[in-house]
């Protein structure tokens, strides 16, 4: 340490370590292992919704979820019918300007294409948007033609 240091700062104290990093590491590595907890929690969520999400569709061979939302508790078995059959348009649509700051937690679905398969509905990432959004793609959006019962 140069003299002019010494005068500036004659009784300053501080740890020395043998690893040069050490006091670096160590009130961080806390952090890393609060982050990491952190991480693992919303991996937990994540599996807690998918297996959720899962229960609101039937099992193969079964025509009732096991969890319904309260406005379709009383609605009966599922019926399987093609989509075609029951809309009056399904065709390509068009996505909100701006991507993805469109979507919210909640509200409309927004069905898109990466959410349609062969034969069935992907809703594992489903999206929503407002309802002004909503409004705005009215041209688009799957309206039911008639009921399969």
């Amino acid at each position: 340490m140069s003299e002019q240091v010494k005068k500036l700062v004659p009784k300053f104290r501080f740890p020395v370590f043998a690893d040069d990093g050490a006091w670096e590491r160590k009130p961080l590595s806390s952090l890393d292992d609060l982050i990491t907890a952190q991480n693992q929690k919303v991996e937990a969520l994540k599996q807690h919704k998918k297996g959720l999400m899962q229960q609101l569709f039937p099992d193969e061979g079964e025509t009732v979820p096991k969890l319904r939302f309260p406005e379709f508790e009383n609605d009966g078995e599922w019926v399987e019918v093609e989509l075609g059959s029951l809309t009056t348009k399904v065709g390509s649509g068009i996505t909100p300007t701006g991507g993805d700051k469109n979507y919210k937690k909640s509200g409309r679905p927004f069905v898109r294409s990466q959410n349609v398969g062969w034969g069935e509905l992907l809703l594992e990432d489903i999206v929503f948007i407002d309802e002004v959004t909503h409004e705005s793609f009215i041209s688009t959006e799957i309206k039911i033609a008639k009921t399969p019962h």
